[in-house]
């Protein structure tokens, strides 16, 4: 067993990390898969692909990891935000990008930590 493995993967397993990844469809996230799936067995999630999952609901966080059990890595590409020019951007603009690109990427993080 290397140092940081779980207790519970063996030597073999150990090879091919598990990576969950939270989104995979926009231009970061097909790529981040892309490089990964080779060599990590990698589980994805997202609104619309592979497991689902809402980043704004700690529930719908919680209960992919519950489901997925123990992973080596998790990657967050995941959220949205408004684009458009800053002149035109309104406060309720940056909240949704606050709330769903900062604070789902802050509860995938609180959801995971066993």
């Amino acid at each position: 067993m290397s140092s940081g493995q779980h207790p519970d993967v063996t030597n073999e397993e150990a090879d091919a990390s598990k990576v969950l990844l939270f989104g995979s469809t926009g231009h970061i996230g097909a790529a981040v898969h892309e490089r990964l799936k080779s060599t990590h067995d990698v589980v994805v999630a997202s609104r619309s692909t592979g497991l689902p999952v809402d980043i704004l609901d700690p529930d719908s966080i919680r209960a992919l990891f519950k489901k997925v059990g123990y992973v080596d890595a998790v990657v967050a590409t995941v959220g949205s935000v408004p684009f458009k020019p800053f002149e035109h951007l309104q406060r309720d603009d940056f909240l949704a990008a606050l709330s769903n690109k900062t604070l789902g990427q802050v509860e995938i993080v609180r959801q995971g930590i066993p």
